[in-house]
């Protein structure tokens, strides 16, 4: 067996192992909807649901999603402890609207500030960097200057921990590792609640040894739609 064969093999072997006996717990992605308390205690009571994380804003102006407040409260009331928020930034002008984001950083304060003033309490900030795989809109990301990316997240990795995958990393920052300590929610949507994907097809990327949350899956439960979400 070759020496690169190897390697590859040990290194799939040592990710089963650190992956086989971690404690898990299941929580669902929210969007733009305001969802009663009774939705959450379905997710809850229902379906074990331990964690949510709720959309904050609206990505084509950067403004505070006018839901986000309600879900975090109601999901509280509900008896879910662990809600965190998602940011999609915006850092272009919408084509939609041809409103200017203005500056992502200070959009981001204002949404944390907001949902803080009225007394959202939410937990960690998942900065969602994706936009350029597959598509023809890059979403505001320089395709062609991934420094200039970089430099943009920099802004930000203070405040916020990644929502992201392989291949969005890749094209946005080059692969950099330089923020492999910030958590890491990755999305691989193979419908399987583990992470034995991890290590497949370029996995680990970005440095990271491993990830905190995957997003493997969409369905509707509670007569809501919801991704559904695998936390280590």
């Amino acid at each position: 067996m070759g020496n690169i064969s190897f390697i590859l093999l040990f290194a799939s072997i040592l990710f089963l192992a650190i992956f086989k006996n971690v404690k898990t717990s299941e929580g669902v992605f929210l969007w733009e909807t305001m969802y009663r308390v009774s939705s959450f205690k379905c997710l809850k009571e229902k379906y074990s649901k331990e964690f949510v994380i709720i959309n904050s804003n609206y990505y084509d102006t950067g403004k505070v999603d006018t839901n986000a407040e309600l879900n975090i409260i109601n999901a509280r009331t509900a008896g879910i402890e662990n809600v965190d928020i998602y940011f999609s930034p915006c850092i272009k002008p919408s084509s939609a609207s041809e409103l200017i984001c203005g500056d992502a950083r200070e959009s981001i304060i204002f949404v944390l500030d907001h949902l803080n003033k009225n007394n959202a309490k939410f937990g960690r900030v998942w900065l969602y960097i994706y936009g350029l795989t597959g598509c023809n809109q890059y979403e505001g990301w320089n395709k062609n200057n991934k420094t200039k990316n970089i430099e943009y997240i920099d802004k930000e990795t203070k405040l916020l921990d990644f929502f992201t995958n392989k291949y969005n990393w890749h094209e946005i920052t080059g692969n950099t590792r330089k923020y492999n300590n910030t958590p890491l929610l990755y999305y691989n949507v193979d419908q399987k609640d583990n992470f034995e994907d991890y290590n497949e097809y370029g996995y680990p990327f970005g440095g990271w040894e491993k990830p905190t949350i995957k997003e493997y899956n969409f369905t509707s439960i509670c007569d809501i739609d919801v991704a559904n979400l695998l936390k280590i």
